[in-house]
């Protein structure tokens, strides 16, 4: 949502009538106003605003809302969620129409194809923006590259997205309880849609101690950063007893990329509450990124079919480190030759800066008395090819995997 916050807290956007008579009536209410302090103008002042803002600022910058404006200007009607869904991702498509004037093929268009507003060409953006948002890189401080001026054609213009990773979620205090029983959500909203990165229903908790991590989930897409998004934790402590269970952290974490105190491209840290508990919380925001989405293949298990794959595979971002695999010998995974080995975490944000790194330590378990034999062992380095795939093989001494990586 555009920075509408210190305005809605006295008016709900969506109960809004958007036709002649209220534009006039805001716009008469407005020129008249002598105090807007006063507590009885608050809120008719608030209203007069955000009629204000939704049918002239918005339509400038949204195509779509000057369509549907015209087509109901002398309809009674209040503002359609849809109209509010363009303004949050006005950022976010304006990219993606940037970035398709700077690689015009069908095949390299950014936006993600499933998005809520089922745009899958240029086309479809040039049809709903009025305006293009004007982007540079945040200045030297605490960046990764000083600020870039940006006139047109689009050649300079960042070829990265502003996306965010959460690098982890570390339970501090869960009811004073070692370990606790940890169950609810932890979820993100971006300009297109809502991501878990934690879900567990009270019925299959996640037994943890004060200091570790919660296990996150895998995305299926990185989590957007070029217009505001949210962090929400509601986390609670199971109890086995008659009394309530606990709420360890119930807390947003809000961001708006308008603010000029925002960190960008260095890890923040951030403390989140409940009543019976709290946790921290880091994440990055990065300022000119690309998704990168790892698969990994065996190719040769010890000549066995099925192989069974045990030890460990870690990512590294350049800001974070992820144990993506991470099982013993009794704990091993069947896989076949050229199928995937599961792992936990295949999306991650990597700024074009950076290289991702892959780590691979794998190993075949025998049942037999023989020792267990090494499948690859080695590090996969890949750098930010945005749009491009790449592989690379990583051997050991009794077999072989691939690591795939996909920019996008």
């Amino acid at each position: 949502m555009p920075r509408y916050i210190y305005i809605i807290i006295f008016v709900d956007v969506l109960t809004l009538s958007l036709n002649r008579t209220p534009l006039s009536a805001a716009v008469n209410q407005l020129a008249a106003l002598r105090d807007p302090a006063v507590d009885g103008n608050r809120q008719a002042t608030g209203y007069s605003l955000l009629v204000v803002i939704q049918m002239i600022s918005e339509s400038i910058r949204i195509q779509w809302i000057t369509e549907y404006l015209v087509e109901n200007w002398l309809t009674d009607l209040t503002t359609p969620g849809r109209m509010i869904e363009f303004e949050t991702a006005w950022r976010t498509l304006s990219e993606a129409l940037i970035h398709a004037d700077q690689d015009p093929a069908p095949e390299a268009f950014r936006l993600p194809r499933d998005n809520i507003f089922g745009i899958t060409n240029a086309s479809g953006l040039v049809a709903v923006l009025g305006i293009l948002l004007h982007r540079g890189l945040p200045g030297a401080s605490g960046s990764l590259r000083s600020a870039r001026a940006v006139a047109g054609p689009w050649d300079t213009y960042p070829r990265g997205r502003p996306l965010v990773e959460v690098l982890w979620v570390r339970i501090e205090n869960i009811d004073r309880e070692n370990p606790g029983d940890l169950y609810g959500t932890i979820t993100v909203n971006d300009a297109l849609g809502c991501h878990y990165l934690y879900n567990r229903d009270r019925g299959s908790p996640e037994s943890i101690r004060p200091g570790q991590h919660a296990s996150l989930l895998d995305l299926s897409r990185s989590i957007l950063a070029s217009d505001s998004f949210n962090i929400a934790l509601d986390l609670k402590d199971k109890d086995f007893d008659p009394s309530p269970d606990d709420s360890i952290v119930k807390e947003t974490i809000e961001w708006y990329p308008n603010n000029v105190r925002n960190t960008w491209d260095q890890p923040i840290t951030q403390r989140v509450s409940g009543e019976s508990g709290w946790a921290t919380v880091e994440y990055i925001v990065l300022s000119n990124a690309a998704q990168a989405t790892v698969q990994i293949i065996l190719i040769n298990g010890d000549k066995e079919d099925p192989a069974d794959v045990y030890g460990t595979i870690t990512a590294r971002t350049g800001f974070g480190e992820f144990v993506i695999f991470n099982r013993n010998a009794g704990q091993h995974v069947d896989v076949s030759p050229h199928a995937s080995i599961p792992i936990d975490k295949s999306i991650f944000a990597v700024a074009v800066s950076q290289h991702l790194e892959i780590d691979v330590d794998l190993y075949d378990h025998d049942d037999d008395f023989s020792p267990d034999d090494e499948i690859a062992k080695g590090i996969a380095k890949f750098d930010v090819d945005i749009m491009k795939s790449a592989a690379q093989a990583i051997t050991g001494a009794s077999g072989e995997i691939s690591v795939r990586v996909t920019w996008f």
